[in-house]
């Protein structure tokens, strides 16, 4: 077996911790700072932020952590970014698109589908709330109640 070459000064020391040799770091520059700001507009996530910018998602955080600027700067686009897509869709809500309109009475006006179905013969009726699982909840309960009902009658 041949003999392994000797290591030199360099090539023994280890780098067990920390970021990788060759890695990007972020630097608080005006570049940088200006792709945040434009990254939140659009609704990145900090993990696609982090993306973008080549870095991992927690050493993302930990610069947004770290310097104020950069933590506004995210948040405050954050912000514009959700009233610029509000604008779009009341935009598009007041040219009459019925969906829209639908959507804003809901989430800006909290209002609800209310639906009511019958139930058992003489029974009030069952009210439910835009949700599946209450709906089928309350049906079973109301054929349960027929059979028994029914089966009571022979």
């Amino acid at each position: 077996m041949p003999a392994k070459p000797a290591k030199t000064a360099s090539e023994s020391i280890k780098h067990s911790r920390g970021r990788p040799r060759g890695s990007v770091k972020l630097i608080p520059d005006e570049k940088t700072i200006a792709q945040i700001k434009e990254l939140s507009l659009i609704q990145c996530s900090q993990e696609q932020a982090a993306a973008v910018l080549g870095v991992h998602r927690n050493t993302f955080a930990n610069f947004l952590c770290t310097y104020k600027k950069a933590r506004l700067v995210w948040e405050m686009g954050r912000g514009a970014g959700d009233a610029g897509l509000l604008l779009a869709r009341y935009k598009k809500a007041m040219a009459g698109n019925v969906p829209m309109l639908i959507w804003l009475g809901k989430i800006r006006l909290n209002q609800r589908d209310n639906l009511q179905i019958g139930g058992i013969p003489g029974a009030a009726p069952i009210g439910l709330e835009h949700s599946v699982d209450a709906g089928l909840t309350a049906l079973l309960l109301a054929a349960k109640l027929e059979n028994k009902k029914g089966s009571e009658e022979k």
